[in-house]
């Protein structure tokens, strides 16, 4: 059945929304987690930056090396909106799409201070 195949947009957006749900509810009942959560939080401007550096410099792999770390991690803390502009950036840096690289690197920076500042975290 080809509707099995692939799952639709709305689909991945119910399972995206389950899955950041069971996240807060995880978090609410293993405060614990908070510390690993807000750590990386904190950490993301400065990993954007490393980011920025290899941009400036034409390191593609780096900066592919950096958004594949980010992707993943990004998944495992419940951030999905960094996982997927992450993976992005990756595929655009094996492209050397620089103008793509560019953009989604700003929007990430964004999100990751808007996470930085939501969290309150104070570095």
């Amino acid at each position: 059945m080809a509707d099995n195949a692939n799952p639709s947009d709305q689909d991945h957006g119910a399972s995206r929304e389950y899955a950041t749900e069971a996240f807060s509810s995880l978090l609410a009942e293993s405060p614990e987690l908070w510390g690993v959560v807000e750590k990386f939080a904190s950490s993301l401007p400065a990993e954007v930056g490393l980011m920025t550096d290899a941009l400036n410099a034409g390191f593609y792999d780096r900066i592919a090396a950096i958004a594949g770390s980010l992707k993943v991690a990004g998944a495992g803390h419940g951030y999905a909106g960094v996982s997927d502009r992450a993976a992005t950036i990756e595929q655009a840096a094996h492209n050397h799409a620089l103008a793509e690289l560019s953009s989604k690197r700003a929007e990430l920076r964004e999100l990751a201070l808007e996470i930085h500042v939501a969290i309150g975290t104070s570095d």
